[in-house]
C-alpha cells in the first residue's frame, strides 16, 4: 500500500481507524523511499480547477433545515466544470 493511501484512507492519520501498526506502516514506506512531504502536497494542497468548479457548483446548491445540511451536483455541473467522479471526494464534508 503506498503511503499516499496509508494517509489518505486515514484522513492524514486523523480517523480511529489510524492505530501503531499504521504508523510502522507508514515508517516502513518512508524508509523504503517514500516522500511524506510530497505526497502530503499533491493529497491536500493540489486541487485541479474541475475539483474547485465542483465544489463551487455544490456550494451554491448548499441548503439547510435546522440542523440538516445537504449539497447537490447535477451531471449538468458536472458536464460544465469537466469534472470527473473523483473530484467529488470529499464535498459533503462541507455540509
Amino acid at each position: 500500500m503506498p503511503l499516499r493511501h496509508c494517509s489518505y484512507d486515514t484522513g492524514g492519520f486523523c480517523y480511529g481507524n489510524t492505530t501503531a501498526s499504521t504508523f510502522a506502516l507508514a515508517r516502513d514506506l518512508v524508509l523504503a523511499g517514500a516522500d511524506p512531504i510530497g505526497i502530503a502536497r499533491e493529497v491536500y494542497f493540489s486541487n485541479a480547477a474541475s475539483k474547485l468548479l465542483i465544489l463551487g457548483a455544490a456550494l451554491s446548491n448548499l441548503t439547510r433545515e435546522g440542523r440538516l445540511a445537504w449539497v447537490s451536483v447535477t451531471h449538468h455541473d458536472m458536464v460544465r466544470c469537466c469534472a470527473a467522479e473523483e473530484d467529488c471526494e470529499g464535498i459533503v464534508n462541507y455540509a
